[in-house]
């Protein structure tokens, strides 16, 4: 561990205000080693996903309806459209 590594250096200081010893620090990284593991088990064993990029998509597009409206008073002779967010 490097010099200006602040999970060291803190554990250093808890030592030396004698809130830590060296026992105490094996315990949690064992039982931090162990929430790990189980977590990586339980990974493993879920099912895997399967994709569906229609429901992927409606899960970050909002469906849009696309109106046709008329042209503005000065007479352009150009189609616009509104677009509105639906559901």
């Amino acid at each position: 561990m490097g010099k200006k590594d602040p999970v060291a250096n803190f554990e250093r200081y808890l030592k030396t205000i004698s809130v830590l010893n060296d026992q105490s620090v094996a315990d949690i990284r064992e039982g931090i080693q162990k929430e790990i593991e189980a977590g990586l088990a339980n990974g493993f064993a879920a099912p895997h996903i399967k994709p569906d990029t229609a429901e992927e998509i409606s899960d970050v597009y909002a469906p849009i309806r696309i109106a046709p409206t008329k042209p503005g008073a000065n007479g352009a002779d150009r189609k616009l459209y509104r677009l509105s967010a639906t559901g």
